[in-house]
C-alpha cells in the first residue's frame, strides 16, 4: 500500500483530514499535501499517527524509509 493510502486511512479512522490536522497540530492543507503525494510524511507526525490509533497504522506504513530499526537499538 503506497504511503498517501496509510495516512487515507489514518484520517479515515480519526473521521476527516481537518479532524487530523488538529490532532497532529498541523494545517490541513498539510496533510492533503501527504494524501496527495506532494510531500512525505515527517518521522515525528508518523510517530504521533501510530500513537493515534492505536498502533493500527504503524510508523513504519507510514515512513518505510526512515531508520526505525536503528533508532530502536540506539534507545
Amino acid at each position: 500500500m503506497p504511503n498517501n493510502q496509510h495516512v487515507k486511512r489514518v484520517a479515515k479512522i480519526i473521521g476527516t483530514q481537518v479532524e487530523l490536522a488538529k490532532r497532529l497540530g498541523v494545517k490541513p492543507a498539510t496533510v492533503n499535501q501527504w494524501v496527495t503525494g506532494v510531500r512525505r510524511v515527517p518521522p515525528i507526525r508518523a510517530v504521533q499517527m501510530e500513537d493515534i490509533t492505536d498502533g493500527v497504522v504503524s510508523r513504519i506504513d507510514l515512513c518505510p524509509n526512515f531508520p526505525w530499526q536503528t533508532l530502536e537499538k540506539a534507545g
